[in-house]
Formats: structure tokens, sequence, C-alpha cells
């Protein structure tokens, strides 16, 4: 779904449908062609990159450790 929706961005910004705020990794290419241009200010716009992970058939421990760790660290803090 987010694919989908800076794909969407992507082409009506080029397509020059209007103005497209978006992170600048999902305009990259175009900013860097040329193509685009970016405001001339820090819009403070962060975009947050996900991944999906699936069970291994042979697990990687050293991976399943990084993952703990991560997961550790974003886990929720428990309700007092």
């Amino acid at each position: 779904m987010i694919r989908t929706c800076a794909t969407h961005l992507r082409l009506l910004a080029r397509e020059d449908a209007g103005l497209a705020i978006t992170p600048a990794g999902v305009l990259a290419d175009e900013l860097r062609e040329g193509l685009l241009a970016s405001a001339p200010f820090d819009l403070e716009i962060v975009e947050a990159p996900y991944a999906v992970t699936l069970q291994r058939r042979f697990p990687n421990g050293v991976i399943n450790e990084l993952l703990g760790h991560a997961h550790s660290l974003h886990a929720p803090a428990p309700l007092v």
C-alpha cells in the first residue's frame, strides 16, 4: 500500500498535476535528473522505513539477535 501511494505521488508530480509533498527519497531520481525541484526550505518530512520478515527455513542467529534487539527498542512502555 505504501509503495503504491509513493508511486502515485511520483506519477502525479512528474505529470505536473500539482504540488507533491513527499520525502525526498520518493522522488530522488527525478530530483537528481533535474526533472523536479525541491522546496527552497526544509519541510521536515521524515520517512520511516519498515520491513517485513518471514520465518526462515534455516534461521540466522545474528539476524534473530538483531531483530530481537530492534523489537525491544520499539516495544511499547508497560502500563503503570
